[in-house]
Order: C-alpha cells, then structure tokens, then sequence
C-alpha cells in the first residue's frame, strides 16, 4: 500500500468483504445441510460433523470480523484474514474430498479481495500462500501423511497443481492489470475533476447547472456571490424561481436581479445545453452569468462625462468674454463700491475656467505622444516648484538618473509630476523634506516622490484618485483624477503608501 490515506481506504471498503464471506458462509452451510437431509451427502457421515463445525467457525469470524472492523481494528483484521481465511478455504477442501472438492475455487476469490482490499502487491503473496496450503494439503493424502476423507489422490495430482498454480497466477495478474488501468483512470478522471473545480471555483463568472427538469444541481462561488443565494439552501429548486427564462432558450438574456437583501443588480446570462458522450442526449443546462451593474453604471457615466464635457466646453467660450469684460472694467474709472465687487466676479470667473480646463484635461485623451527623456521632465518639473519653497523650511533632495528614455506626451507628464509636488509641498506644514528619485530598471522606469508632511488617512487613500474628492477647501477634486489618468494613459500605475503624521510616497512605475 502505497500511503496512508489509500490505506484507510481499503480498509473502509473491507466491509464488503466481510458481508460477502458471511454471506458466502451461510449458502455453503445451508447448501450442506440441504445436501445431507436428502440423504445425498457424497462423503463419510462423520465429515458432516466437521462440515457444520466449520460453518459455525466461519460464521463466528464473520461476525468478529465484523465488530473489529467497526472498532477499526485494521490491523487486527489484515492478519486475521491473511492467516484464517486461507487456512479455513483449506479445510474445507479437506473436508469436501481433498482434489475432488469444488471448492478450491475460492482461492481465486480470496486473490481478488486481497487486490481489492488489501492491494495489487499482496495478490501475488496471496495466491502463492493458496497454492503452498492446496498443493500442501494434497501432497500429504498423497503420501498418505493423513488420511483423505474419501478417496486418494490420484496420479493426476501434479497436472491438478499445475493447472490451480496457472489459474492463481493468471487471476492475480489479470487484477492487477485491470486495478493498474482502473487506478489510472481514476487519477485522470480525479485530476480532471480537481480542474474543473478550480476552474469554476475560480472565476468571476457565475456558472449553474440544472438537470432536465431545470432543478439546480450546482453553482459556483462566483454565482453565490452574484446571486446572494447559497448553494445548500437553493440546491434542488428550480431555476426559474430565480431567472426569468420563459422565452428565446439559448440566447443571450439581459434583466435586472433582486438579491435576497433587497439590492438590485443588472445580470447578462447565457444558457447553454449540457449534452451526454454522444452530443444527442440532453442532461440538462448550463447558465453562465455576469454582473453587469458597474458596465451599465459606466455606460451611464460615458454617456454623462461627454455630455459634461460638451456643456464644458459651450460654457469656456462665453466665460473667456466674461472674463475679458471684467478686465476691461478694472481699468475703467469706477467707484471705489463697484471695484471690489469687479475683482471678486474677475476672481471667481478665473476659478471657474481654472476647473473647466481640468476637467476637459480630465475627458479628452492624450493624443500627442513622442520619444521623451523621463528624467530631463521630472528635473523641470522641480525647477518648477523651486520658487513656491524658497522662504519655507523645506529641503528638496533629487536623486534623478539619466536618461530615461520611453514614449509620451510631455506636457502632461509634466502636469502629472508638478501637481504630485504641489500636493507634497503642502502637505508639510513647517519643517520637511521632499526627495524625487528617478530609475530605470531592466524594462521598467519609476519615480518616487516622498515627502514628511502630515501623511494620508486609509479612508482617504481609499478615495484618493476618485474625481471631484477632495478635503481642500478651495479643491477641485480633480488634480489627482488627472493625475492618475495620465499615469495609466501612459502604461503605468501608481502605489501610495502613506502613515499619517509621518509623511507619504507616491511611486509611479513606467513600462519601457
């Protein structure tokens, strides 16, 4: 045997044989005393008394056998059957006419149970203990070392042995060749199994299948979650209790599901029929479905964002002539009442067109792209913020290899990296420090900006890149939108790691 759990195995399914040699015991039992009441007993009188003896042994191995198994006393059951059970096969031959019983043929059930139970190897020990005790047996009538019960083998005795030696062989190793084919497949049909379940269990699709009379036999956890229902407790209903599929079988299917708490989500399902080995007999549907909630909410959301950005932009034209309006009035002669409130509408209406500008940069997509210098553009972009710090207890330390050269637009890498050091300048609120470093490694290019300021909360880092959140109160909401959509438009991401009070990352990775 080859490991533990196979042991346990056979030893579980040796029940089998216990009830089978009981019952086994029993026929032959009853068929002697049927024999011997109708005066047909073919042997002497006093072998009937040991025939019955044997039965009540046999019986009473059964039954111990029996017990031990249900204490699992395994051990105590191999050697049991290994020692006894031939012995007792080969008593009974003795008992029924030595060669001339028709019973040596349960030697060749024993070699096939201790392949099934035991295991392939010790069929072959099996049938050579059998063969010893047969040709043991009839050698000693032979030589008349005992008495036969009814008559003397004859000369015949060593083509008999041959003939139960070829038989106990041939049957131990046919059972070991058909157990070698049946273990085999059953690994493969077990691999198979363990690969169609991590399939299914694996991906975000939700799959379930019903038998012909459309009860469900099985969901994925995929279909659990989108569904809200479990297995155990739909398991057996009907599907349509669930889906509505009265009409158009087969196709695609787009509806809205209320999950068991009440929400409401919009599902696209297939259905697919489940076909036998030969592709004609119908066994039953398979119903492979997606949440489709998000890609309707983003549908929405598409159709909203370009009609924003058109409004936005109907909107720019006539603000620039307000705006310019306004201008021309501050250099007018005006009372001294009029004036701040010209400068207030001048302010607010630069604030506006300042967000309008942000968001179509946030709707339209980069088109302009070229070979650039990563690291000649991450250098600007400090020279850039320079100015703002001078006067501020803020240290500014780079670390920029050069060059990095990949495909992009400048200008808004430029935006990306500025906006990112803004964010980091005020972020410090007295003494601080703000270091850029810049590789490139292999196939991948990477900035970080770090800097000691008052850190981000993991709600917020939550929220970080959604439009229009913010916790400024002059905030847009959508500086770091921007930012990470240029990142991503440029094949890259961006990881932030953030303790609040000591300071925050943000590192952007690049793929060359």
């Amino acid at each position: 045997m080859k490991n533990k759990s196979s042991n346990i195995w056979h030893f579980k399914t040796f029940k089998i044989y216990i009830i089978c040699q009981f019952f086994t015991v029993i026929f032959i039992a009853l068929l002697g005393i049927l024999i011997f009441s109708l005066h047909k007993w073919p042997y002497p009188r006093n072998s009937f008394h040991y025939f019955t003896l044997w039965s009540v042994v046999n019986l009473a191995f059964s039954i111990a056998s029996w017990f031990l198994w249900l204490k699992r006393k395994y051990r105590i059951l191999i050697y049991s059957f290994s020692s006894f059970v031939p012995v007792s096969i080969t008593l009974l031959i003795y008992i029924t006419g030595g060669s001339n019983s028709l019973f040596s043929i349960l030697y060749v059930f024993i070699i096939i149970a201790s392949a099934l139970f035991l295991s392939r190897r010790s069929s072959f020990i099996m049938a050579a203990v059998c063969f010893i005790l047969y040709g043991g047996l009839l050698d000693l009538e032979y030589f008349d070392v005992i008495s036969p019960i009814r008559e003397k083998p004859s000369g015949e005795i060593f083509f008999t042995l041959t003939i139960h030696l070829g038989a106990f062989w041939a049957t131990s190793f046919l059972i070991n060749l058909l157990l070698g084919r049946l273990e085999r497949t059953e690994k493969r049909v077990a691999f198979l199994e363990t690969l169609h379940k991590s399939i299914l269990e694996s991906i975000q699709t939700g799959v379930i299948t019903v038998d012909n009379k459309n009860k469900i036999l099985y969901m994925n956890p995929a279909a659990e979650e989108i569904t809200g229902y479990k297995q155990k407790h739909i398991k057996g209903r009907l599907i349509d209790d669930f889906f509505p599929l009265n009409n158009a079988p087969f196709r695609r299917k787009e509806f809205s599901f209320v999950k068991p708490d009440g929400k409401v989500v919009f599902l696209g399902l297939t259905e697919y029929p489940l076909l036998g080995e030969n592709k004609k007999q119908m066994l039953g549907k398979i119903f492979v479905f997606q949440d489709l909630t998000l890609l309707k909410k983003i549908e929405k959301m598409s159709i909203l964002g370009e009609l924003a950005a058109h409004m936005a932009h109907e909107i720019k034209t006539p603000l620039t002539s307000i705006s310019g309006c306004l201008q021309m009035l501050q250099q007018e002669h005006i009372s001294e009442e009029i004036r701040p409130l010209v400068d207030i509408a001048l302010k607010e209406a630069k604030r506006l067109d300042s967000l309008i500008y942000d968001f179509l940069s946030y709707a339209r997509p980069i088109q302009k792209r070229e070979k650039l210098d990563l690291s000649k553009i991450v250098k600007e972009s400090v020279d850039l913020i320079r100015p703002s710090i001078r006067g501020k207890k803020i240290n500014v330390l780079t670390n920029i290899n050069s060059p990095i050269w990949m495909n992009g637009n400048k200008e808004e890498l430029k935006r990306a990296f500025l906006n990112l050091l803004v964010n980091a300048q005020e972020a410090i609120t007295g003494e601080g420090t703000i270091e850029i470093n810049a590789k490139a490694e292999e196939k991948i290019a990477w900035v970080e900006i770090k800097d000691t300021g008052i850190g981000i909360s993991e709600e917020i880092q939550k929220r970080l890149f959604e439009p229009f959140f913010t916790t400024k109160s002059n905030g847009s909401g959508l500086g770091l939108a921007i930012v990470h959509k240029i990142i991503t438009e440029h094949r890259g991401q961006i990881i932030v790691q953030s303790v609040k009070n000591k300071g925050s990352t943000f590192k952007i990775i690049f793929r060359l």
